[in-house]
């Protein structure tokens, strides 16, 4: 069944919801501009008024997805707390993250693979990469790296780490669910499982053994 769009939101804010959840669903290539008008309540020629096409309402779709995958990241790489609680607090939000949106990781991979230039065309203040280096997070990677808290390893490393870890049983899902004859209610029991496994393992790695999550 459909998602009715919500009475109190306007035009564009409805359009722009419907959008979402249908470019989530069906990426660009498998989406009509009357797909989105029916999912928007709207006709064709409505939807076209306020953005006028399907490639400049994706375009911003794709930013404002972009901006939701990173928001979190950003935040949180600028924090002025521990290491160790940061480190458990991005690994906690990227999970919150892609539990509550479950089909945006594969999304962003499989729509940059086939039309790069929307990396270009997207703000790269919505990323936390380009921000990394100058950031808190890397200062304190740093320092405990320059004490000997923690083994020697990059920022980046320790983003990626979280990240693909966190990302990959979604990305996965089908292939997994498939193969192992699970049902998606089981693979979450496993992913919600996973987060304390990622936990120990970069904090394991990074802190040593001892280090209780």
């Amino acid at each position: 069944m459909k998602e009715a769009p919500s009475s109190t939101l306007s035009t564009e804010e409805r359009i722009r919801e419907a959008a979402r959840r249908v470019f989530l669903e069906k990426g660009y290539d498998g989406t009509t501009s009357r797909d989105l008008a029916e999912a928007s309540g709207l006709n064709v020629a409505m939807t076209n008024y306020y953005f006028r096409s399907k490639e400049k309402l994706f375009q911003l779709t794709f930013q404002d997805l972009h901006r939701l995958q990173f928001a979190k990241l950003n935040s949180l790489i600028h924090l002025d707390i521990p290491l160790r609680e940061k480190i458990l607090r991005l690994i906690e939000a990227e999970h919150e993250l892609v539990v509550e949106n479950p089909d945006l990781p594969l999304f962003i991979m499989h729509e940059m693979r086939r039309h790069p230039d929307l990396f270009t065309e997207t703000p790269t203040a919505s990323s936390p990469y380009p921000a990394l280096p100058d950031s808190l997070f890397a200062r304190q990677v740093k320092e405990a790296v320059d004490s000997g808290q923690i083994k020697p390893i990059q920022p980046l490393q320790i983003i990626m780490v979280i990240v693909s870890n966190v990302h990959y049983p979604f990305v996965g899902r089908a292939s997994i669910t498939h193969s192992l004859r699970m049902t998606n209610e089981e693979l979450m029991e496993v992913i919600n499982q996973h987060q304390q496994v990622i936990k120990d393992m970069i904090l394991g790695y990074l802190f040593g053994p001892e280090v209780q999550t």
